[in-house]
């Protein structure tokens, strides 16, 4: 039984994002369907972030992530101690410098 069949990259690449689009959501939905009174939060269920380089733009964008609820700053990195220090001083109850 000689059977020529060919796979095009198009007809591969199809196939592969189904099956990893698949595989990646299979524990959200599993998860999801657990009834959430019975569940307790552990302490990964949080994002824990750190900044390196506390310019404009770096603390706009940890401004904009720590609006979150469930985002921690944890750290807090920069050349210049007093940009590093007034980060560290914003998140005070978390972030170390």
């Amino acid at each position: 039984m000689n059977q020529n069949r060919s796979l095009t990259r198009r007809a591969f690449l199809e196939k592969a994002a189904t099956v990893t689009a698949l595989g990646l959501a299979a524990p959200h939905l599993a998860a999801a369907a657990q009834p959430t009174s019975q569940s307790k939060a552990s302490p990964n269920s949080r994002i824990h972030v750190g900044l390196i380089g506390c310019g404009g733009m770096g603390r706009a964008n940890l401004s904009a992530c720590a609006k979150h609820p469930d985002v921690v700053v944890t750290g807090a990195c920069d050349a210049w101690a007093a940009r590093r220090n007034a980060v560290v001083q914003q998140f005070k109850d978390t972030c170390k410098g």
